[in-house]
């Protein structure tokens, strides 16, 4: 008797998204769950569809949700519309981004990038940055696969809010990026704060576009520095400053707009 009515409260809560979406293609497949192209079948309109096993996210299964109900009123994130439950998953509908594409891709379709190209990139990115910081949110996996790019005017889009955090002074003892982007303070000591986080971020997201792959291996240099393309003195600049393995030297999040490189107009 129980599990009948654990089916017949799955199948509602299940048909409550069916009833009023239809899903489409399978776009991508991560950790947490899997991306669909969908269709909101009484106006017809195209939507995104974010399937999330519940049991991967743990007690935090709603963190996504939450993080982009609260930065709902912000252009710089990709817009919730609504979300449904079944018993082991949560569906998350977002608007359907016409012309955008993640900035991995984008960098994969393009090859690294000019310095001026990067620049309006990264000067967007460090904006909502700091917006999210601002509203008191910490996004805690800032990478290219998380940035929406359009492909002709180059505006972005933060997507992803899963492993957001609200902001703190002090430690984080906990971390669920994504393991490859984690800061060495994370790595060596298990623990970071916000703002040495972000930099580190930020740091190899302008990396990534300028040369093309990430700054480190898995090596005995990680965590060295060493640039295979050669860009500018003020480029290069920054990038030390952002990828400082030690978190106490590492550029403020608040100073990287006063670099000569941010500032400069090409």
């Amino acid at each position: 008797m129980y599990m009948r009515i654990l089916f017949s409260l799955f199948w509602v809560l299940i048909m409550s998204i069916t009833d009023t979406y239809k899903f489409g293609d399978l776009l991508g497949k991560g950790g947490f769950g899997a991306v669909y192209n969908g269709l909101r079948k009484e106006e017809n309109k195209e939507v995104i569809i974010k399937a999330v096993e519940k049991r991967n996210r743990g007690r935090n299964y709603l963190n996504e949700v939450y993080f982009l109900q609260k930065l709902k009123h912000l252009d710089i994130i990709v817009q919730i519309i609504e979300h449904f439950q079944a018993l082991d998953m949560i569906y998350i509908v977002f608007e359907k981004t016409d012309g955008m594409m993640d900035l991995f891709d984008f960098i994969c379709l393009h090859g690294r990038l000019t310095e001026m190209t990067a620049k309006i990139i990264f000067k967007q990115v460090l904006d909502a940055t700091l917006v999210c910081v601002n509203e008191g949110v910490l996004h805690g996996d800032l990478k290219d696969e998380n940035i929406l790019i359009h492909k002709e005017n180059l505006q972005i889009k933060l997507i992803d809010f899963g492993t957001s955090l609200h902001i703190k002074k002090g430690f984080y003892t906990e971390y669920e990026g994504t393991n490859i982007y984690a800061p060495p303070e994370w790595k060596l000591k298990r623990k970071f704060t916000a703002d040495g986080l972000n930099a580190w971020s930020l740091g190899v997201i302008l990396y990534t576009m300028l040369q093309g792959d990430i700054p480190y291996d898995e090596s005995e240099n990680m965590w060295k520095l060493s640039l295979k393309w050669a860009v500018s003195k003020d480029a290069t600049d920054l990038l030390k400053k952002l990828l400082k393995k030690n978190y106490k030297k590492r550029i403020a999040l608040a100073k990287i707009k006063c670099q000569r490189w941010v500032k400069q107009d090409t």
